[in-house]
């Protein structure tokens, strides 16, 4: 149990299915047993619960997230943030996050390559089809906090999804999302990513700093390193916050696209785009 809403759990079965018309059968290749897990949401418990804060740094409120590098962004239960990339080759993104509980958070994702594009690897071509969109889902679970008194804030996301084009291609990403505040105007991340796809596994790393230049102003650069059949690349968003409510990005990329594998590859230009965030 993460909190009042959220839990993991882990099982053993040799069940073909989790309806009640297959669990009583058993694979029909051979009857080993497999390791699973899911996260169970209680939507209706009470999420109000305290724990005594041991964080001495100053807190860094405005919104912390990157574009190809994800940060340890907190969401409380109710709360939203939407962003809404756009950039001047034609390609276009978006993102929802909407906090489910103190620990967990949800998120859509959508993205869009211009259909004139030229795809540089098979895992371009194969899951990141021209001019088709494509459509995601996932979630972040909070593993350690330093609004609890861990050294770092660290979380576990795991997402699903495909193309939306005739053959639907779509893989599983995963990535750790690590943020540690070095100052009240510095912030560290660094997540390790994986794509696991039919075509095999793309890895990376991703590094990005959040330099709060005043209450207004924020800097963030940001690479990607590639490990396995990925690309290095970088971007560097400057940001403005407009109101409480919203903030407005200036970016250059070279990243491929700002949503999960397409993180971890390299556009062939350099690209420059604007983003919105409404909190």
């Amino acid at each position: 149990s993460f909190d009042n809403r959220t839990a993991l759990e882990g099982f053993f079965t040799n069940g073909f299915g989790q309806t009640p018309a297959t669990s009583i059968l058993t694979l029909p290749s051979t009857n080993n047993f497999m390791l699973g897990g899911r996260l169970v949401y209680y939507p209706i418990n009470n999420d109000n619960y305290s724990y005594k804060n041991k964080e001495t740094l100053a807190k860094f409120i405005p919104n912390r997230e990157g574009l190809s590098v994800s940060n340890f962004n907190k969401l409380d239960s109710g709360k939203f943030h939407f962003y809404s990339p756009i950039f001047l080759d034609g390609s276009t993104a978006s993102k929802l996050k909407i906090g489910l509980s103190k620990n967990f958070i949800l998120d859509f994702s959508s993205d869009k390559i211009p259909q004139d594009f030229s795809n540089n690897n098979k895992f371009e071509r194969n899951y990141f089809q021209a001019g088709e969109r494509s459509f995601r889902v996932g979630g972040l679970l909070t593993t350690l906090s330093e609004e609890k008194g861990d050294i770092f804030s660290s979380g576990f996301r795991l997402s699903f999804g495909r193309s939306l084009g005739v053959t639907k291609p779509g893989y599983m990403f995963a990535e750790l999302v690590n943020s540690k505040n070095l100052s009240k105007n510095f912030i560290l991340n660094l997540n390790p990513k994986i794509a696991n796809t039919g075509n095999g596994d793309v890895i990376g790393l991703g590094l990005s700093l959040n330099y709060k230049l005043t209450d207004w102003l924020t800097l963030i650069p940001e690479i990607n390193i590639g490990l396995k059949n990925a690309e290095n690349n970088q971007s560097i968003i400057l940001r403005k916050k407009v109101t409480n409510y919203l903030e407005i990005d200036s970016i250059v990329s070279n990243s491929f696209s700002p949503n999960d594998m397409g993180q971890l590859f390299k556009s062939k230009d350099t690209k420059y785009g604007i983003n919105l965030t409404l909190k």
